[in-house]
């Protein structure tokens, strides 16, 4: 679905995200870096991913990179 202006807090997107089980967000700014594929795996979302669903282990080390990239943004905002 394509979300004009990239807006993924339009009332719109909003409802209409709140009924699927996963979203992939695709990110004109990966796009640039030159990184493909072009997710970006912080404003990507499942509801599959939970202790239950993919293990324990997992779920942790996925919240562990979670964590990790958006410090790594933090950084790259606070650095211009």
């Amino acid at each position: 679905m394509y979300i004009p202006a990239d807006d993924l807090t339009d009332p719109a997107m909003v409802a209409t995200f709140g009924h699927l089980d996963a979203s992939t967000v695709l990110s004109r700014r990966q796009v640039s870096l030159g990184l493909y594929p072009a997710i970006d795996p912080l404003a990507s979302s499942s509801t599959l991913l939970t202790p239950e669903g993919v293990g324990a282990q997992h779920y942790a080390v996925a919240m562990a990179v979670r964590a990790l990239l958006a410090r790594y943004e933090e950084l790259q905002d606070e650095r211009g």
